[in-house]
């Protein structure tokens, strides 16, 4: 009976997710470098929110398929704070605004890690 009732739930309430593009994350993190405007500060938080979610979701999926990372080697002591402005720093490019495929924010993600921290032998 429980296990219907979750299931009525979840039809009712649909979850849509979706894989930004790299132009959108490059969006959402660009509010971090504007400077607040008293009629745009809860939509440069909102932005903001976004931009560190996204990032530390892409980073945290290698670590559930316990996967040291994902083409790249992170240094040992590397804060999660330190990933994010190496991404944060990668999408600032004006090339990433023009990515716009799908999938392509995930890519920018690890395309950045990968640039900042390559492993120094292939993985298998």
């Amino acid at each position: 009976m429980k296990l219907i009732g979750i299931l009525l739930i979840a039809l009712l309430f649909p979850i849509v997710a979706q894989a930004t593009t790299a132009a959108h994350l490059h969006e959402d993190c660009a509010a971090f470098d504007q400077r607040p405007e008293s009629d745009s500060d809860v939509s440069d938080l909102a932005r903001m929110k976004a931009c560190v979610a996204y990032i530390y979701g892409v980073l945290d999926v290698p670590l559930m398929y316990e996967v040291l990372g994902a083409d790249y080697c992170v240094p040992t002591g590397t804060s999660r704070g330190d990933a994010f402005n190496v991404v944060r720093e990668y999408i600032r490019r004006p090339e990433v605004a023009k990515m716009t495929w799908h999938g392509s924010g995930p890519q920018a993600v690890v395309n950045a890690m990968r640039e900042k921290w390559p492993c120094k032998e292939t993985r298998r």
